[in-house]
């Protein structure tokens, strides 16, 4: 019998069949190879986040533990919570060591008041007892009290893919046995003094407004002290209890202290980011929890009041009628600052302590009381209101104005006197001017170097510049070069950055400072 092979027929339909076997087990295959990276990318977001969530709750938790509240040892006792926002939270409490208690604060002890080593929003007036230490989770990690593109680029933020990606960060700032209020975790890398990184987390999305973005920490409030109602969320505008993308991008930090001292619940929603992206985009996931903080401490708040008011016969005492002045920034010696309404009125939100109040005149205004005083508040004391001697406080006088115009030069040949042929302006640098009560600085410097600041007249003013890192001072130049000078205002040079002014009304005083 004759045998035949496979007719072209049969062949082609063999390979035809052949063919969508392999297609089909190739995208199974496919199909699985991408629900497995999916589901990788879903796991390392939710590693992420969680370990940010494990990580921060149990020192949440902790916040007010042991601080300092006893008045008989300290004039301002120690504060729970001192500054929270969206993307950072700034606690006191003793947490490190375990073992630390009063009567043994071992290190690190609470914060030495410093210029230096310190958070960006907090500086305790005074070096307290316990071993508390001040706390703080952030995504600010260079500590420049904002959160922008230079704390992803530098930052080990910078080497994922994700432009949105931040290092979530603890600092402990406490005073060690050698004097300073931190300890460098990893010896040799620049930025990694003081701060650990928790997790790497998904942050604000636009630099550097912070207007896109989840929030980390959302603050519950309670408003009305009753145990009964329950709290309220701080910038949930419309009360359903959760926060719109519209309520998450107006937040303000919290700062007022009669607010801070009410949080009772710090809600900690962290999202968590693959490290590369799928199919151009990135798998996030967010755990979010509850943590209660009101279990550790409770201390009263009290209310400090007072007034900046027009003093119209300028005697330096209060007389009814004379109007309050509003927007007048007035500064408690904690660093919290309080802007008057438009009666004029400031207020504090205070916990039992000793503390210094003081005013900074606007420009065109000058005291005509003392522009500081200090009080003290005991547990057992009244709010302070302005039915108290705090309504003396503060007197202003409405002042004759005038003004401070120059340019400021790149000096490119040191003389620190301009060329004004051949030694451009340079643009976007500040001026300021102090008058014994308070400062001003101008708008930038123009697109040509130059500069018009409004001052006080009849007063003796010390102007100067504000170089930026790249430059430094060369020289005062008070000859006017640009036709400014009216009247005879007295101008004389006291350094290479700053001249002392004396004008009277309505007259212009020349300045230009030379940069290198």
């Amino acid at each position: 019998m004759k045998k035949r092979g496979f007719t072209l027929l049969e062949l082609l339909l063999s390979l035809t069949i052949f063919s969508v076997i392999i297609g089909a087990v190739t995208g199974v295959f496919l199909s699985s190879q991408r629900t497995k990276q999916r589901v990788d990318q879903l796991v390392q977001a939710q590693q992420s986040a969680r370990t940010a969530i494990d990580y921060m709750i149990k020192d949440l938790r902790a916040a007010g533990y042991n601080i300092d509240i006893d008045e008989s040892m300290t004039s301002t006792p120690q504060r729970r919570i001192v500054y929270a926002s969206a993307y950072e939270v700034v606690f006191n409490a003793n947490i490190l060591p375990s073992e630390a208690s009063p009567a043994s604060p071992l290190e690190p002890s609470a914060m030495k008041v410093t210029p230096t080593e310190r958070p960006a929003h907090y500086y305790p007036v005074t070096k307290y007892n316990t071993g508390a230490e001040t706390v703080v989770f952030t995504l600010d990690w260079d500590n420049d009290g904002l959160i922008n593109a230079n704390d992803r680029d530098g930052s080990p933020a910078i080497f994922t893919d994700n432009p949105n990606d931040y290092c979530l960060i603890k600092r402990v700032y406490g005073e060690w046995d050698d004097g300073s209020n931190i300890k460098t975790l990893v010896e040799g890398i620049e930025g990694w003094t003081n701060q650990e990184v928790v997790s790497i987390v998904a942050g604000p999305d636009r630099y550097p407004s912070q207007s896109e973005g989840t929030p980390i920490f959302g603050y519950w409030i309670d408003n009305d002290g009753d145990p009964v109602t329950p709290p309220e969320l701080f910038g949930d505008t419309d009360g359903d209890g959760e926060l719109s993308e519209a309520e998450g991008n107006s937040l303000s930090p919290i700062t007022n202290y009669e607010i801070l001292d009410k949080i009772e619940l710090i809600t900690v929603n962290v999202t968590g980011v693959s490290q590369s992206p799928f199919q151009g985009e990135y798998t996030e996931t967010s755990i979010k929890t509850d943590v209660s903080v009101t279990r550790n401490v409770s201390i009263k708040v009290f209310l400090a009041k007072g007034h900046v008011y027009l003093d119209e016969n300028t005697d330096g005492i209060y007389d009814t009628g004379e109007p309050g002045l509003e927007n007048m920034k007035v500064r408690l010696s904690t660093g919290e600052t309080s802007i008057t309404d438009e009666n004029g009125i400031w207020t504090f939100a205070i916990i039992p302590g000793t503390y210094g109040v003081s005013v900074s005149p606007d420009i065109l205004y000058r005291g005509t009381t003392a522009l500081n005083f200090d009080f003290t508040v005991k547990n057992e004391s009244a709010d302070f209101t302005l039915d108290s001697v705090y309504k003396n406080f503060f007197g202003m006088d409405s002042t004759p104005s005038a003004n401070i115009k120059g340019v400021i030069f790149h000096d490119l040949n040191s003389d620190g006197l301009w060329q004004t042929e051949d030694e451009p302006g340079l643009s976007d640098i500040q001026v300021s001017v102090w008058n014994n009560n308070t400062s001003s600085v101008s708008s930038p410097a123009d697109s040509v170097g130059t500069y018009d600041l409004l001052a006080n007249a009849e007063e003796t003013l010390y102007v100067w510049v504000i170089p930026p890192d790249s430059f430094a001072s060369s020289g005062v130049d008070i000859i006017d070069q640009l036709g400014y000078t009216t009247g005879s205002p007295v101008v004389s040079a006291l350094s290479t950055s700053a001249a002392m002014v004396y004008m009277q009304e309505a007259e212009v005083s020349y300045v230009a400072f030379g940069l290198l």
